[in-house]
């Protein structure tokens, strides 16, 4: 099976080696795996997708200050927590999903902010609860209403942002 051929799987990539693996195992899978994008389940033993796995965990941990981990260490811990994290974003997504649409709709009295326990109590692995308070101070979450109206035929985003940039001074 295709892989990068990495040597030292002790070894912690730096950001930018860490890059440069993510791109080169992203071409290979496009160059020789093409027809398993996007079908692909992942296999600790699939060298590739522990390289490409690897590089894309340590550029989004490095995003984030967390720690950097070798190969030899992500792919000790990519057999369990991948399906994990992809489970959790999943419910998470789903939930992101459920309150745009209250905001859609307007529905402005029924939002929800909903953890999602890591030790579920009494067998409930979601708890919502009601939102904080706005404070007064902020501009995103202060109830001052904006209605803006956009016709996305003929507007560009970048004279939104401008004219919303400019308006505020």
């Amino acid at each position: 099976m295709v892989s990068l051929g990495l040597r030292n799987s002790q070894e912690t990539w730096s950001l930018a080696d860490n890059s440069r693996v993510f791109l080169e195992a992203l071409k290979l899978f496009f160059e020789k795996r093409e027809k398993e994008i996007g079908s692909l389940i992942f296999d600790k033993d699939d060298q590739l997708a522990v390289e490409f796995v690897t590089a894309a965990a340590n550029i989004r941990a490095s995003s984030f200050g967390i720690p950097l981990h070798s190969l030899f260490e992500a792919k000790g811990v990519a057999g369990n927590i991948v399906h994990a994290v992809a489970t959790t974003n999943a419910i998470i997504a789903g939930l992101i999903v459920i309150e745009a649409i209250k905001v859609l709709k307007g529905d402005h009295q029924d939002y929800r902010m909903t953890y999602c326990l890591e030790h579920p109590s009494r067998k409930m692995l979601l708890m919502p609860v009601e939102p904080f308070e706005p404070s007064k101070s902020c501009y995103v979450c202060s109830e001052t209403p904006l209605v803006l109206e956009v016709n996305t035929k003929t507007t560009k985003l970048r004279e939104v942002i401008e004219k919303v940039i400019k308006s505020l001074g």
